[in-house]
């Protein structure tokens, strides 16, 4: 399986999977009515600038797809706006501060907290 990742100029972005890799890739798709283009970055896991694991999807901290907008709009409200993958409803993580963040406006706890990490026990 083959997964594309395609962002809009205003950061909402989507997910193409293939059973295969097509001969020629899609170098951008249709989201609604705004055309997204491919993000390598993204793909890659953000490795360029050293950042090999931002940002990145949380299935945690996501949502049903069917309520993207309104988490959207919730985790604004908490000041933390956080993005979700409108085909899975994943939250997308940007940085270990980001998900610090939003895991204690959430008032969750991590368990695999490291140093520095908000954990939930503060």
């Amino acid at each position: 399986m083959v997964t594309y990742c395609f962002v809009t100029d205003d950061g909402e972005t989507t997910e193409r999977h293939y059973s295969s890799i097509p001969k020629n890739p899609p170098k951008r798709v249709k989201i609604g009515n705004k055309w997204a283009h491919r993000d390598f970055s993204r793909e890659q896991g953000g490795v360029s600038g050293g950042k090999a694991c931002w940002p990145r999807k949380s299935l945690a901290l996501g949502c049903s797809p069917d309520e993207v907008k309104e988490y959207e709009k919730w985790e604004r409200e908490l000041g933390v706006p956080t993005r979700h993958c409108p085909d899975t409803g994943d939250a997308i993580i940007e940085s270990r501060d980001h998900q610090n963040r939003l895991m204690k406006a959430r008032g969750l706890r991590n368990w695999d907290a490291g140093y520095g990490d908000y954990s939930g026990r503060h």
